[in-house]
């Protein structure tokens, strides 16, 4: 979500995966505002997922047979490290600008640890 707002993305995905069995692995998709999709565009992307299934005509020629990885990443970007180092001067710029605020605000302390018997 952080990203495809911080880079004017139309839309994001992200794959989520689990050390859970594999049918509870999936995807998110984000809006270009950075929030989750909601009725109708969930729909919609639906129905483009069902409508184009068939792989694109030459698609296993771009990958490789043993991983099914790209042959060729030269026209790919891993943002990821980019995107963490961004996120983390923005929310750290953000709690600066709101210092006051949050000295400010009442402190509770910590609920104490539960006694193990």
């Amino acid at each position: 979500a952080y990203a495809t707002k911080k880079l004017h993305a139309a839309a994001g995905v992200m794959v989520t995966a689990s050390h859970n069995p594999k049918a509870d692995n999936g995807y998110k998709v984000y809006a270009g505002n950075g929030a989750q999709i909601i009725p109708p565009m969930d729909s919609d992307i639906a129905n483009c997922i069902l409508a184009n299934l068939a792989p694109w005509s030459g698609v296993y020629d771009l990958l490789s047979t043993d991983t099914f990885m790209l042959l060729d990443a030269s026209k790919t970007n891993d943002i990821h490290s980019t995107m963490v180092a961004s996120y983390m001067n923005d929310v750290t710029a953000d709690l600066c600008t709101k210092k006051a605020e949050t000295e400010a605000s009442p402190q509770s302390p910590p609920p104490p640890f539960p006694s193990v018997s």
